[in-house]
Parts: structure tokens; sequence; C-alpha cells
């Protein structure tokens, strides 16, 4: 799937894109899709995280803001 196929699919869908400084190609295409949502206008935010790796989506279950954000959609 190219970065444009999935963005398209997201319009009318708020992102929030976590991703990890060191988790090699799935940060590079974190940061692809960030551009392709950003420039079709599609509501996104990004938290890059220093490290953790691929397991960087274990922080949020503690991370108050992210259910704040998912509540107000």
């Amino acid at each position: 799937c190219r970065p444009n196929d999935g963005a398209d699919l997201l319009k009318r869908t708020n992102v929030w894109i976590l991703a990890s400084g060191d988790d090699g190609a799935i940060t590079e295409g974190s940061k692809t899709m960030l551009k392709v949502l950003t420039a079709k206008n599609i509501s996104v935010k990004m938290d890059l995280l220093d490290t953790d790796g691929h397991a960087v989506w274990l922080k949020q279950y503690n991370n108050k803001n992210f259910y704040n954000w998912l509540l107000s959609q």
C-alpha cells in the first residue's frame, strides 16, 4: 500500500501517529504518512518518542492525553 492510497481512506478520520525514533523503516514510514496526510488537509498529529522501538505504543496506555483525545473525536 502506498501512503497516498491509505490517506484517501482517512479523509474523514482524525489521526494520531505514534512512533519511536529508533524503529527504522516504521519510523520513516510514519514520517512519510504524516507529510501525506498533512498535504491532504487531514487532521493529524504525531508523537515521535526517542526510543522504545516497535513497542512504543505500550506507553499510550498510561497517557491520559491520548484517552482525552480519543474520546473527543
